[in-house]
């Protein structure tokens, strides 16, 4: 485990972006039988803004005792 907060936050939202898009191709290619084609404003905007979401959550929402 990353002991700095940051680097796990970071590492965190470009792993869950990478599997988004692994999954989205599986998907397409195997599931649907179509053809993937990556777009800028939908592959990387729509799950951005869950992983950021969640990784705040996760690794920097101060936990309150």
């Amino acid at each position: 485990m990353l002991k700095n907060r940051y680097a796990a936050f970071g590492l965190f939202v470009v792993v869950f972006v990478l599997f988004f898009n692994l999954l989205d191709f599986m998907y397409t290619a195997w599931i649907a039988g179509g053809t993937y084609r990556f777009s800028a404003g939908l592959d990387l905007g729509v799950p951005l803004l869950p992983g950021l979401i969640l990784g705040y959550v996760l690794f920097l929402h101060k936990k309150e005792s």
